[in-house]
């Protein structure tokens, strides 16, 4: 059906003067089942463009094409118009923005834009039940049990330029690709409202419940490389767990000898790599084993040129207290600086809360606290040893002391 007629008499097909929303509204009504998703789009869009201001979409997307900061820019002002919404009104809201901005070649993370936490949508007993996720899924997608049944993981993502799915389980709007079960059998696109959503994730975190979420990403970690190496994009985001304890006393978790003291356990980095790396140095890898930067990753692979030896890039990964330690960092850095801006790739991975490099000082205090720690360690390690042989110098080898007879009645054991 055409958009056009699927937007007749409605004041937002007013929007299909631009040519990047007919392109939008073409692609859906062809991809979509449910033609509801064209009128959706375009009336959130419309919203999206009321409350920023920005009435020239045209001009919007060619600013946006030159410097994808403004797009991301523009779904902040559109979350923050929006303070006061719950976090799901606020999904639904930017659904069109989103879908507007990636068909028109333009890549935007499709990820929740925040808001005040919702209520509960069914009773908290039935929180991660598999009927939640299937009540909730039939709700407003427009799927039949049976489609619904039938969908893999790989089914469930984000859109790219074409309408085609990219698969991303916590994509945000949650798009779905399926083949109708009757009628037609081409492949159609649909989406999950914010709480089926909620739901689904819930669902794929319950098997590892009990788990801490540090645990829970070490386990992960294979085959989150697995699936990548073998071409499959599976997002690198932690998959939830318990809260961990933190790792060092609370009163220095975000500060940059933390980051620094944890990023070595464990990575096989030397300092000096450490502090030479950039922000578009961490981040994901693609199928071919080379690095994507992303700094929210996990795992968070680590792309460095090792200080001696061979002068060919190398790849580390970072323990999952050490990303969250580094995240931290950064964004507390953002708040001291009053940024907005997404992080510059080039910028030092390891900085002090107002940007500057690294000081001798910092550096000198993780090296004091690494000393401490391996002396503390070895400490324990000697006193455990001490004890031990001093038990066994008092008491003798192991059944020296032994009381009983000295000969095994051994009739009673055939």
């Amino acid at each position: 059906m055409k958009a056009t007629r699927v937007l007749a008499g409605r004041r937002e097909g007013e929007l299909l003067a631009f040519p990047s929303v007919r392109r939008m509204t073409d692609l859906l009504s062809q991809r979509c089942r449910e033609q509801s998703w064209v009128r959706t789009s375009v009336a959130t869009l419309d919203r999206f463009r009321t409350m920023t201001g920005d009435t020239d979409l045209e001009a919007l997307r060619e600013q946006a094409l030159a410097d994808p900061i403004v797009a991301e820019g523009a779904l902040a002002s559109f979350a923050a118009a929006l303070a006061g919404y719950t976090e799901s009104q606020v999904s639904a809201l930017a659904m069109g923005a989103k879908i507007w901005f990636r068909l028109n070649s333009i890549a935007v993370p499709w990820r929740p834009l925040g808001g005040m936490s919702s209520p509960p949508t069914l009773a908290a007993g039935d929180q991660q039940g598999i009927e939640r996720v299937i009540l909730l899924a039939l709700i407003g997608s427009g799927l039949q049990l049976t489609e619904l049944l039938r969908l893999r993981v790989g089914d469930v993502g984000s859109l790219d330029a074409d309408g085609c799915l990219m698969p991303d389980v916590e994509a945000d709007p949650l798009a779905i690709a399926f083949t109708p079960r009757r009628g037609k059998q081409v492949e159609r696109i649909t989406f999950l409202t914010y709480q089926a959503r909620q739901a689904a994730l819930a669902s794929f975190a319950a098997a590892l419940a009990g788990y801490t979420e540090s645990q829970v990403s070490a386990l992960a970690m294979g085959a989150k490389i697995w699936f990548r190496l073998n071409s499959i994009a599976v997002p690198w985001r932690p998959l939830g767990g318990m809260s961990s304890p933190p790792t060092l006393a609370a009163g220095d978790q975000q500060g940059i000898e933390r980051v620094i003291l944890l990023a070595l356990i464990g990575s096989g980095l030397q300092l000096t790599e450490l502090l030479r790396l950039r922000v578009g140095d961490v981040g994901s890898l693609d199928a071919d084993g080379c690095l994507m930067p992303d700094v929210e990753a996990d795992p968070l692979a680590v792309a460095f040129t090792p200080r001696r030896g061979k002068q060919v890039e190398r790849i580390t990964f970072l323990t999952y207290q050490a990303r969250q330690a580094l995240l931290a960092s950064l964004e507390q850095g953002a708040i001291n600086r009053a940024s907005m801006h997404p992080l510059d790739l080039d910028a030092p991975l390891l900085a002090q809360s107002d940007g500057s490099k690294v000081s001798a000082q910092s550096v000198a205090r993780a090296r004091r606290r690494s000393g401490a720690l391996i002396r503390a360690g070895s400490e324990v390690n000697v006193t455990l040893c001490r004890t031990t042989g001093d038990f066994f110098r008092e008491w003798g080898l192991p059944g020296s002391r032994f009381v009983g007879p000295e000969e095994l009645p051994m009739e009673e054991y055939r």
